[in-house]
Protein backbone atom coordinates (compact mmCIF):
# COMPACT_ATOMS: atom_id res chain seq x y z
CA UNK A 1 0.00 0.00 0.00
CA UNK A 2 1.05 3.44 -0.74
CA UNK A 3 -0.63 6.48 1.41
CA UNK A 4 -0.80 8.96 -1.77
CA UNK A 5 -3.13 11.66 -3.62
CA UNK A 6 -3.95 11.29 -6.99
CA UNK A 7 -2.74 13.71 -9.37
CA UNK A 8 -0.80 15.67 -6.72
CA UNK A 9 1.78 16.73 -8.51
CA UNK A 10 0.00 17.02 -12.16
CA UNK A 11 -2.24 19.44 -10.14
CA UNK A 12 0.45 21.24 -8.50
CA UNK A 13 2.07 21.83 -12.40
CA UNK A 14 -1.13 23.07 -13.43
CA UNK A 15 -1.79 25.49 -10.73
CA UNK A 16 1.97 26.86 -11.56
CA UNK A 17 0.50 26.76 -15.13
CA UNK A 18 -2.05 28.78 -14.81
CA UNK A 19 -0.44 31.46 -12.60
CA UNK A 20 2.40 31.60 -14.98
CA UNK A 21 0.16 31.90 -18.15
CA UNK A 22 -1.98 34.67 -16.58
CA UNK A 23 0.97 36.42 -14.68
CA UNK A 24 3.93 36.83 -17.79
CA UNK A 25 1.91 38.24 -20.29
CA UNK A 26 -0.29 40.97 -18.22
CA UNK A 27 3.41 42.23 -16.94
CA UNK A 28 3.83 43.36 -20.56
CA UNK A 29 0.21 44.00 -21.40
CA UNK A 30 -0.85 45.65 -17.94
CA UNK A 31 -1.06 49.33 -19.94
CA UNK A 32 -3.20 47.63 -22.71
CA UNK A 33 -4.77 45.32 -20.31
CA UNK A 34 -7.50 47.85 -18.89
CA UNK A 35 -8.93 48.95 -22.22
CA UNK A 36 -11.33 47.40 -24.59
CA UNK A 37 -10.19 46.37 -28.48
CA UNK A 38 -12.17 46.55 -31.81
CA UNK A 39 -11.08 44.97 -35.14
CA UNK A 40 -11.34 47.68 -37.55
CA UNK A 41 -9.82 46.60 -40.99
CA UNK A 42 -7.63 43.98 -39.83
CA UNK A 43 -6.23 46.79 -37.08
CA UNK A 44 -7.03 45.95 -33.29
CA UNK A 45 -7.38 49.73 -31.59
CA UNK A 46 -6.56 49.76 -28.01
CA UNK A 47 -7.31 53.29 -26.68
CA UNK A 48 -5.67 56.20 -28.79
CA UNK A 49 -3.75 54.02 -30.63
CA UNK A 50 -4.06 51.24 -33.43
CA UNK A 51 -1.99 48.45 -33.84
CA UNK A 52 -1.28 45.62 -36.69
CA UNK A 53 -3.20 42.58 -34.98
CA UNK A 54 -0.26 40.64 -35.72
CA UNK A 55 1.55 42.56 -33.05
CA UNK A 56 -1.04 41.46 -30.60
CA UNK A 57 -0.97 38.47 -31.65
CA UNK A 58 2.37 37.94 -31.14
CA UNK A 59 2.16 39.46 -27.72
CA UNK A 60 -0.98 37.12 -27.15
CA UNK A 61 1.10 33.69 -28.07
CA UNK A 62 2.96 34.78 -24.91
CA UNK A 63 0.67 32.82 -23.07
CA UNK A 64 1.13 29.74 -24.71
CA UNK A 65 5.15 30.14 -24.24
CA UNK A 66 4.95 31.23 -20.49
CA UNK A 67 2.38 27.99 -19.53
CA UNK A 68 4.64 25.96 -21.03
CA UNK A 69 7.95 27.11 -19.66
CA UNK A 70 9.97 25.24 -16.51
CA UNK A 71 8.41 26.01 -13.60
CA UNK A 72 11.54 26.87 -11.25
CA UNK A 73 12.50 24.35 -8.19
CA UNK A 74 9.82 21.78 -9.93
CA UNK A 75 11.65 21.12 -13.06
CA UNK A 76 15.37 20.41 -13.97
CA UNK A 77 16.67 23.46 -15.43
CA UNK A 78 19.93 24.28 -14.11
CA UNK A 79 23.66 22.91 -14.22
CA UNK A 80 25.52 22.35 -10.68
CA UNK A 81 28.97 23.50 -9.05
CA UNK A 82 30.07 21.47 -6.46
CA UNK A 83 32.62 22.21 -3.79
CA UNK A 84 34.22 19.16 -1.71
CA UNK A 85 35.02 19.02 1.67
CA UNK A 86 33.86 22.08 3.30
CA UNK A 87 34.48 22.05 7.16
CA UNK A 88 31.32 23.19 8.80
CA UNK A 89 32.04 23.11 12.40
CA UNK A 90 34.33 21.89 15.01
CA UNK A 91 33.80 19.39 17.72
CA UNK A 92 35.84 17.88 19.64
CA UNK A 93 36.21 13.65 19.75
CA UNK A 94 37.94 11.40 22.19
CA UNK A 95 39.43 11.48 25.83
CA UNK A 96 41.08 13.81 26.31
CA UNK A 97 39.05 15.37 23.89
CA UNK A 98 40.29 16.74 20.08
CA UNK A 99 39.24 18.98 17.53
CA UNK A 100 37.60 17.27 14.88
CA UNK A 101 36.70 18.96 11.70
CA UNK A 102 33.39 18.06 10.31
CA UNK A 103 32.82 18.27 6.14
CA UNK A 104 30.29 18.84 4.37
CA UNK A 105 29.62 18.80 0.44
CA UNK A 106 27.91 21.83 -1.21
CA UNK A 107 26.37 21.70 -4.19
CA UNK A 108 24.78 24.87 -6.20
CA UNK A 109 22.64 25.50 -8.90
CA UNK A 110 24.84 26.85 -11.80
CA UNK A 111 23.77 28.35 -15.41
CA UNK A 112 21.81 31.28 -16.55
CA UNK A 113 18.84 32.53 -14.39
CA UNK A 114 19.98 31.34 -11.20
CA UNK A 115 17.34 32.12 -8.66
CA UNK A 116 18.83 34.35 -5.75
CA UNK A 117 17.74 34.00 -1.99
CA UNK A 118 17.69 29.64 -2.74
CA UNK A 119 15.71 27.40 -0.35
CA UNK A 120 18.31 25.16 0.95
CA UNK A 121 18.70 21.40 1.71
CA UNK A 122 20.60 19.57 4.27
CA UNK A 123 21.02 15.54 3.41
CA UNK A 124 22.35 13.40 6.50
CA UNK A 125 23.62 10.20 5.30
CA UNK A 126 22.35 6.80 7.69
CA UNK A 127 24.06 3.76 8.94
CA UNK A 128 23.01 3.40 12.70
CA UNK A 129 25.57 6.38 14.37
CA UNK A 130 28.27 4.07 14.04
CA UNK A 131 28.87 4.06 10.38
CA UNK A 132 28.41 5.79 6.50
CA UNK A 133 29.59 9.28 5.60
CA UNK A 134 28.45 12.24 3.99
CA UNK A 135 29.76 10.13 0.18
CA UNK A 136 26.26 8.43 0.51
CA UNK A 137 25.44 7.49 -2.94
CA UNK A 138 21.98 8.47 -1.99
CA UNK A 139 22.12 11.87 -0.50
CA UNK A 140 24.55 12.91 -3.15
CA UNK A 141 21.99 11.93 -5.82
CA UNK A 142 19.42 13.96 -3.90
CA UNK A 143 21.73 16.71 -3.94
CA UNK A 144 22.89 16.75 -7.72
CA UNK A 145 19.33 16.64 -8.53
CA UNK A 146 17.84 19.74 -5.96
CA UNK A 147 20.84 21.34 -7.22
CA UNK A 148 19.38 21.29 -10.96
CA UNK A 149 16.02 22.77 -9.64
CA UNK A 150 17.17 25.60 -8.19
CA UNK A 151 18.25 24.72 -4.77
CA UNK A 152 21.90 24.54 -2.67
CA UNK A 153 22.27 21.75 -0.98
CA UNK A 154 24.71 20.13 1.53
CA UNK A 155 25.60 16.58 2.06
CA UNK A 156 27.25 16.26 5.71
CA UNK A 157 29.42 14.35 7.97
CA UNK A 158 28.47 13.62 11.88
CA UNK A 159 30.24 12.24 14.44
CA UNK A 160 30.10 8.49 14.95
CA UNK A 161 30.00 6.43 18.04
CA UNK A 162 33.30 5.24 17.39
CA UNK A 163 34.76 8.29 17.29
CA UNK A 164 34.08 8.99 21.08
CA UNK A 165 32.07 12.32 20.33
CA UNK A 166 32.08 14.41 23.36
CA UNK A 167 28.17 16.18 23.32
CA UNK A 168 28.08 19.79 24.28
CA UNK A 169 25.89 20.98 27.34
CA UNK A 170 23.32 22.16 25.16
CA UNK A 171 22.46 18.40 24.00
CA UNK A 172 23.21 16.92 27.38
CA UNK A 173 19.50 16.79 28.45
CA UNK A 174 18.45 15.39 24.88
CA UNK A 175 21.49 12.23 25.01
CA UNK A 176 20.34 11.55 28.70
CA UNK A 177 16.05 10.96 27.14
CA UNK A 178 17.45 8.82 24.79
CA UNK A 179 19.57 6.56 27.09
CA UNK A 180 16.29 5.59 28.66
CA UNK A 181 15.80 3.96 25.35
CA UNK A 182 19.10 3.61 23.66
CA UNK A 183 21.75 3.49 26.05
CA UNK A 184 23.99 2.34 24.05
CA UNK A 185 24.17 5.21 21.18
CA UNK A 186 22.50 7.87 23.20
CA UNK A 187 25.54 9.92 23.01
CA UNK A 188 26.20 9.57 19.78
CA UNK A 189 22.90 10.09 18.77
CA UNK A 190 22.98 13.37 20.91
CA UNK A 191 26.25 15.01 18.82
CA UNK A 192 25.28 14.01 15.34
CA UNK A 193 22.11 16.02 16.33
CA UNK A 194 24.40 19.34 17.57
CA UNK A 195 26.44 18.66 14.59
CA UNK A 196 23.36 18.78 12.13
CA UNK A 197 22.32 21.79 14.12
CA UNK A 198 25.49 23.21 13.22
CA UNK A 199 25.32 22.26 10.08
CA UNK A 200 22.07 25.20 10.19
CA UNK A 201 24.15 27.58 11.70
CA UNK A 202 26.61 27.05 8.90
CA UNK A 203 23.88 27.82 6.38
CA UNK A 204 23.15 31.41 8.41
CA UNK A 205 26.55 32.45 8.76
CA UNK A 206 27.39 31.72 5.12
CA UNK A 207 23.62 32.67 3.43
CA UNK A 208 25.43 35.96 2.18
CA UNK A 209 27.98 34.21 0.45
CA UNK A 210 26.17 31.37 -0.95
CA UNK A 211 22.80 33.67 -1.65
CA UNK A 212 20.96 31.31 0.52
CA UNK A 213 17.59 31.92 2.79
CA UNK A 214 18.61 30.06 5.94
CA UNK A 215 15.32 30.51 6.92
CA UNK A 216 13.70 27.99 4.22
CA UNK A 217 15.70 24.81 4.83
CA UNK A 218 14.43 21.29 4.10
CA UNK A 219 16.45 18.32 6.19
CA UNK A 220 16.50 15.26 4.38
CA UNK A 221 18.07 11.64 5.94
CA UNK A 222 17.57 7.88 5.33
CA UNK A 223 18.05 5.63 8.61
CA UNK A 224 19.96 7.59 11.50
CA UNK A 225 20.08 10.01 9.18
CA UNK A 226 16.06 10.04 8.91
CA UNK A 227 15.72 10.17 12.38
CA UNK A 228 18.00 13.00 12.76
CA UNK A 229 16.04 14.91 11.03
CA UNK A 230 12.95 14.29 13.47
CA UNK A 231 15.70 15.40 16.42
CA UNK A 232 16.41 18.31 15.05
CA UNK A 233 13.02 19.58 13.54
CA UNK A 234 10.69 18.00 16.50
CA UNK A 235 12.73 17.12 19.44
CA UNK A 236 15.94 19.14 20.48
CA UNK A 237 13.87 22.59 21.08
CA UNK A 238 11.75 20.49 23.57
CA UNK A 239 15.00 19.67 25.49
CA UNK A 240 16.30 23.06 25.88
CA UNK A 241 17.85 23.61 22.30
CA UNK A 242 17.82 26.76 20.72
CA UNK A 243 17.95 26.02 17.01
CA UNK A 244 19.78 28.68 14.58
CA UNK A 245 16.86 28.41 12.25
CA UNK A 246 13.53 26.36 12.38
CA UNK A 247 13.72 24.30 9.80
CA UNK A 248 10.60 24.14 6.92
CA UNK A 249 10.08 20.99 5.89
CA UNK A 250 11.62 17.20 6.56
CA UNK A 251 11.84 14.37 4.42
CA UNK A 252 12.30 11.24 6.58
CA UNK A 253 13.18 8.29 5.18
CA UNK A 254 13.25 5.03 6.94
CA UNK A 255 14.40 6.13 10.18
CA UNK A 256 10.86 7.36 11.83
CA UNK A 257 11.12 6.41 15.53
CA UNK A 258 8.27 5.91 18.02
CA UNK A 259 8.36 9.32 20.69
CA UNK A 260 7.57 8.34 23.74
CA UNK A 261 5.58 11.50 24.15
CA UNK A 262 4.36 14.12 22.29
CA UNK A 263 7.49 15.83 20.13
CA UNK A 264 5.34 17.35 16.36
CA UNK A 265 4.23 20.95 17.82
CA UNK A 266 1.78 23.54 15.59
CA UNK A 267 4.18 25.67 12.98
CA UNK A 268 6.75 23.15 13.13
CA UNK A 269 8.02 22.13 9.99
CA UNK A 270 6.01 20.05 7.31
CA UNK A 271 6.87 16.27 7.31
CA UNK A 272 7.33 13.84 4.74
CA UNK A 273 7.67 10.23 5.35
CA UNK A 274 8.34 7.85 2.70
CA UNK A 275 8.71 4.07 4.73
CA UNK A 276 8.82 0.32 3.65
CA UNK A 277 5.72 -1.71 5.36
CA UNK A 278 8.16 -4.66 5.66
CA UNK A 279 10.83 -2.74 7.84
CA UNK A 280 12.32 -4.75 10.71
CA UNK A 281 15.20 -2.43 11.30
CA UNK A 282 12.63 0.93 11.93
CA UNK A 283 9.52 -0.54 12.55
CA UNK A 284 7.29 1.37 10.36
CA UNK A 285 4.77 1.70 13.40
CA UNK A 286 7.10 4.77 14.10
CA UNK A 287 6.25 6.53 10.66
CA UNK A 288 2.78 5.76 11.88
CA UNK A 289 3.05 7.37 15.09
CA UNK A 290 4.83 10.58 14.38
CA UNK A 291 2.22 11.19 11.21
CA UNK A 292 -0.15 11.04 14.05
CA UNK A 293 1.56 13.59 15.93
CA UNK A 294 1.70 16.18 13.01
CA UNK A 295 -2.11 15.35 12.39
CA UNK A 296 -3.00 16.40 15.96
CA UNK A 297 -0.60 19.32 15.92
CA UNK A 298 -1.95 20.70 12.44
CA UNK A 299 1.46 20.41 10.79
CA UNK A 300 1.13 19.46 7.20
CA UNK A 301 2.53 15.77 6.28
CA UNK A 302 1.99 13.09 4.26
CA UNK A 303 2.86 9.17 5.08
CA UNK A 304 4.09 7.00 1.87
CA UNK A 305 3.76 3.19 3.11
CA UNK A 306 6.20 1.36 0.53
CA UNK A 307 4.22 -2.37 -0.43
CA UNK A 308 6.56 -5.19 -0.04
CA UNK A 309 9.95 -2.76 1.16
CA UNK A 310 12.21 -3.36 3.70
CA UNK A 311 14.97 -0.84 5.51
CA UNK A 312 15.90 1.41 2.66
CA UNK A 313 15.35 -1.37 -0.01
CA UNK A 314 13.43 0.86 -2.21
CA UNK A 315 14.93 3.62 -4.64
CA UNK A 316 13.87 7.64 -4.33
CA UNK A 317 14.50 7.77 -8.02
CA UNK A 318 13.08 4.51 -9.77
CA UNK A 319 10.31 3.28 -7.39
CA UNK A 320 6.94 4.99 -8.23
CA UNK A 321 4.18 6.01 -5.82
CA UNK A 322 1.95 6.70 -8.47
CA UNK A 323 1.84 6.04 -11.83
CA UNK A 324 4.32 8.83 -13.24
CA UNK A 325 6.04 9.99 -10.15
CA UNK A 326 8.65 8.27 -8.01
CA UNK A 327 9.27 9.00 -4.60
CA UNK A 328 11.52 11.95 -4.92
CA UNK A 329 9.73 13.62 -7.34
CA UNK A 330 6.88 13.71 -4.56
CA UNK A 331 9.27 14.96 -2.51
CA UNK A 332 10.04 17.70 -4.61
CA UNK A 333 6.57 18.41 -5.21
CA UNK A 334 5.98 18.53 -1.18
CA UNK A 335 9.31 20.64 -1.18
CA UNK A 336 7.62 23.05 -3.86
CA UNK A 337 4.18 23.57 -1.98
CA UNK A 338 5.60 23.54 1.68
CA UNK A 339 8.94 25.67 1.46
CA UNK A 340 8.92 27.58 -1.95
CA UNK A 341 7.19 30.54 -1.63
CA UNK A 342 5.05 31.83 -4.38
CA UNK A 343 7.67 32.48 -6.86
CA UNK A 344 8.24 35.77 -9.15
CA UNK A 345 7.13 35.53 -12.75
CA UNK A 346 9.41 32.95 -14.24
CA UNK A 347 11.97 34.26 -17.22
CA UNK A 348 10.93 33.34 -20.78
CA UNK A 349 12.47 30.11 -22.52
CA UNK A 350 13.75 31.36 -26.26
CA UNK A 351 10.46 31.24 -28.60
CA UNK A 352 9.08 33.75 -25.29
CA UNK A 353 11.77 35.84 -25.79
CA UNK A 354 11.32 35.92 -29.63
CA UNK A 355 8.00 36.43 -29.18
CA UNK A 356 8.33 39.66 -26.69
CA UNK A 357 10.88 41.21 -28.23
CA UNK A 358 8.56 41.05 -31.61
CA UNK A 359 5.61 42.39 -29.68
CA UNK A 360 7.18 44.82 -27.70
CA UNK A 361 8.88 46.62 -31.14
CA UNK A 362 5.87 46.21 -32.97
CA UNK A 363 3.74 48.11 -30.10
CA UNK A 364 6.64 50.93 -30.27
CA UNK A 365 6.14 51.26 -33.76
CA UNK A 366 2.58 51.36 -33.29
CA UNK A 367 2.70 54.41 -30.51
CA UNK A 368 5.04 55.98 -32.97
CA UNK A 369 3.22 56.05 -36.03
CA UNK A 370 -0.03 57.21 -33.92
CA UNK A 371 1.84 60.50 -33.43
CA UNK A 372 1.30 61.32 -37.12
CA UNK A 373 -1.84 62.27 -38.44
CA UNK A 374 -1.07 60.59 -41.86
CA UNK A 375 0.38 56.84 -40.05
CA UNK A 376 -1.60 53.36 -40.15
CA UNK A 377 -1.92 53.72 -36.64
CA UNK A 378 -4.05 56.79 -36.38
CA UNK A 379 -4.39 58.42 -32.89
CA UNK A 380 -7.86 60.16 -34.38
CA UNK A 381 -8.92 56.49 -34.54
CA UNK A 382 -9.29 56.77 -30.87
CA UNK A 383 -12.48 58.28 -30.37
CA UNK A 384 -13.80 54.67 -32.40
CA UNK A 385 -12.76 52.16 -29.00
CA UNK A 386 -15.79 51.05 -27.02
CA UNK A 387 -17.40 51.92 -23.76
CA UNK A 388 -16.16 50.00 -20.85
Amino acid sequence: MVTTHSGYRDRARTLEGRRRATLSPILFLRYVARMRAVHVDGTVLFGTVACPASVITAALLLFASSSTAQVMYLDEQFGFTHTSSVVYAIKPVGSPPVDFDLLLELYEPSGPGVPTGRPAVIAIHGGSFTGGSRFSAVMIGICERMARLGYTCVSIDYRLLGQAPVVGPSFQLLEALVAFTDPTRATAIAAATEDTVAALQWLLDNAVEFDIDPFRVILTGNSAGGALTEFVAYVANDTGVVLPAQPRATFNIAGSFDPSFQVVAADEAALLIAHGDLDTVVPVAGAFALRDQAVAAGVANELLVLSGKGHGNFDLFTDEVAPGETIFERFVTFAYQHVVPAPAVPALSGPGLVLLSLAISGLGLAIGRSRRPDALCDSRLGSRRLRR
